[in-house]
């Protein structure tokens, strides 16, 4: 799971990553008290290299939101 401050929507980012190839899950959609916006990762089946990816991934979607 990683957080973000309240300036970042969770949702809009997890729509931004997926429109680059990877799924995440908005950690709003988890949460049922006031929260961070963050997303929800999963790493398990993943390389070193693929992992250096998506978090490439998701920053480059965060800039554009």
């Amino acid at each position: 799971m990683i957080t973000f401050d309240d300036a970042v929507a969770d949702t809009e980012l997890a729509a931004a990553t997926l429109a680059r190839g990877m799924k995440v899950q908005p950690l709003s959609w988890h949460c049922q008290r006031p929260y961070r916006p963050g997303l929800v990762l999963g790493y398990a089946a993943n390389s070193g290299s693929d992992i250096e990816e998506g978090v490439a991934t998701i920053a480059a979607a965060l800039r554009s939101v």
